[in-house]
């Protein structure tokens, strides 16, 4: 019985400090900005993204990345034309930490894909802006996957990957 015991209470301290290590990542994720390494990862990603347009399309399509902790839960990233048109592409500080490489991978390339449509005068609406012209953008630029809607099993399938 005195092992059991002892088990059980090692078990709560190693969970205990568990919980507070998990507490202090996320307080310090969300309290900092995007450490130097994802900025020079998503930096390294654009470059490559901006190279495709210009090989494409002949088209120098720099726009701000805004990186940003207030855009909903469900939301990764967003590209914005404003009345001045003007194009700025949002993307989602919370998911980054949610996973990183898919943000880099995939949603740079897709909010990219919605500004090149600004850029070609095209505000289409259907299919909420993931048209067939939008797809086939996307993947000429370098987006691996061209859809509407975040596919969860990615995100979970990469984090399985941890080795």
């Amino acid at each position: 019985m005195k092992k059991l015991q002892t088990t059980f209470i090692v078990v709560i301290i190693f969970s205990s400090f568990l919980l507070v290590y998990n507490f202090y990542n996320s307080y310090k994720f969300n309290n900092n900005e995007l450490s130097n390494e994802i900025m020079n990862e998503l930096s390294q990603k654009e470059s490559i993204i901006l190279n495709n347009i210009y090989n494409k399309y002949n088209i120098n399509a720099k726009v701000p990345i805004i990186i940003s902790n207030k855009m909903g839960n469900s939301l990764y990233g967003l590209a914005t034309l404003d009345t001045k048109n003007k194009i700025k592409i949002y993307l989602n500080k919370k998911m980054f930490q949610e996973s990183k490489d898919y943000m880099i991978n995939n949603v740079l390339a897709h909010e990219y894909a919605h500004a090149m449509m600004f850029i070609f005068g095209d505000k289409s609406r259907q299919k909420k802006g993931h048209s067939l012209k939008w797809v086939n953008i996307c993947k000429k630029i370098g987006g691996v996957k061209c859809e509407q809607y975040v596919n969860s099993d990615d995100i979970v399938m990469a984090k399985r990957n941890i080795f």
